[in-house]
């Protein structure tokens, strides 16, 4: 009795661990059960929401400068490249990223999607504010020698100062260029930020401890464990192998014996 009594705290206290680890593996499993959109669903929606507004205005920005540095009083120079390519990508990336507020598509997918935006977005926005920064040189418009016969294709002349009407335009590209690239950097930024929360939630959902997460329709449940071979022998009597067919007809003449023998003549 007294040994009874002295391990019964110790059993006590071995089903109250038991029942805490019973508890934390079903809220594991709960939680392993949970699918990859069920976590950061607020911030997710709201860098879906920015990143459609953002690269609408880096869009209209874009398409601003290209007008004005075609239409405008300076010389076109090499940005007119970046600006195009630039502003096809982020048009791409809105035309993606709209459809993508109101759909559900798998995260796998839109994880993609949003990084290999995001980098293309940044590479393409650094040109733009680098290589083809418009610099006052492209108000000196060349001006050749007018009615000279000796150079019908105007290859002599001179570069005509700047005048405050280019500059003035110029100011304003900058500005434009500027506030449009910037626009597409911090695009991609969100892009890249929208992708690394997304593998997160993908990491948290622990989708490689689950066993059922690759089905193929009415296999899903299916869990092979070999395979059996049936064999089926039947025995008859003996007698029943030598029986005669009852249907079958003898279309032999029957042989009658002779009573001549050839030997003796008569």
């Amino acid at each position: 009795m007294a040994n009874r009594g002295a391990n019964a705290p110790l059993l006590v206290e071995r089903y109250r661990d038991e029942e805490h680890n019973g508890h934390e593996e079903e809220q594991e499993q709960f939680i392993r059960r949970l699918p990859a959109t069920a976590y950061f669903k607020k911030a997710i929606r709201i860098m879906k929401i920015s990143n459609s507004f953002f690269s609408l205005a880096s869009l209209g920005l874009l398409i601003a400068a290209a007008v004005l540095n075609e239409a405008g009083p300076m010389t076109p120079y090499a940005a007119r490249r970046e600006i195009r390519e630039l502003s096809i990508l982020i048009g791409v990336n809105l035309l993606v990223s709209i459809p993508l507020l109101f759909l559900q598509i798998p995260i796998f997918i839109s994880t993609t999607t949003n990084l290999i935006f995001s980098i293309f977005v940044i590479l393409y926005s650094i040109p733009v504010l680098s290589y083809g920064w418009p610099q006052e040189s492209k108000c000196r418009i060349w001006v050749p020698v007018p009615s000279d016969p000796q150079d019908p294709y105007g290859s002599h002349g001179h570069f005509s100062g700047p005048t405050e009407e280019c500059l003035s335009a110029l100011q304003v590209l900058r500005i434009i260029m500027g506030v449009g690239a910037g626009l597409g950097i911090f695009v991609g930024t969100i892009l890249g930020a929208l992708a690394l929360f997304q593998t997160i939630a993908i990491i948290r959902t622990r989708f490689w401890k689950d066993k059922k997460l690759v089905s193929f329709g009415n296999l899903s449940g299916w869990k092979p464990k070999g395979f059996t071979v049936q064999f089926t022998f039947t025995i008859l009597p003996q007698g029943e192998l030598l029986a005669p067919n009852p249907n079958a007809t003898n279309t032999a003449a029957p042989v009658k014996p002779s009573t001549s023998n050839p030997l003796i003549e008569t």
